[in-house]
């Protein structure tokens, strides 16, 4: 059975004191995410941002597309300083598939958030076929086999 279905079974039962708890830990990541968008601001009005990566005109991609993942370089110059792109990590197990080309397999639209038990809403990513992660250091020996998460920025449509 899909652990969506049963996921009340192991989902806290919200109580006052429990929202209360959950709201004050949420304050930090709310003054972060705020302070974030205050440096972009001052960042973009000065022109010291990063300039974001041009998307080519195909996109979005559909299953059944083929697609080469561009180069490293390309990719590093649309990740910030946490290897993020829109939220979106790129993996250091991700690297060795730069330049190789891959079927898309599926468009990803809402994603379970396993740290607050949500389904969260992302756009423009895609799980490539066979391209999954080994479960290597370092999280440990883990046999999940979870898919990569591709933003199509990171992606060039082959025709």
């Amino acid at each position: 059975m899909c652990q969506l279905v049963e996921i009340h079974r192991f989902v806290e039962n919200h109580t006052r004191l429990g929202d209360f708890w959950q709201i004050r830990r949420r304050i930090p990541r709310f003054l972060k995410n705020r302070l974030y968008l205050i440096q972009y601001e001052i960042a973009s009005r000065f022109g010291l941002k990063k300039e974001r990566f041009n998307q080519p005109t195909a996109l979005p991609l559909q299953p059944g597309d083929w697609v080469q993942i561009r180069s490293k370089k390309d990719i590093l110059s649309t990740l910030n300083g946490w290897k993020c792109f829109e939220g979106c990590r790129f993996m250091d197990e991700m690297w060795v598939y730069c330049g190789k080309k891959y079927k898309v397999m599926k468009n990803v639209h809402r994603i379970l958030d396993e740290r607050s038990m949500k389904i969260r809403k992302c756009k423009n990513v895609v799980l490539l076929e066979e391209l999954m992660c080994n479960g290597s250091w370092p999280f440990g020996d883990c046999d999940r086999s979870c898919y990569f998460l591709w933003k199509e920025a990171w992606l060039t449509k082959i025709q």
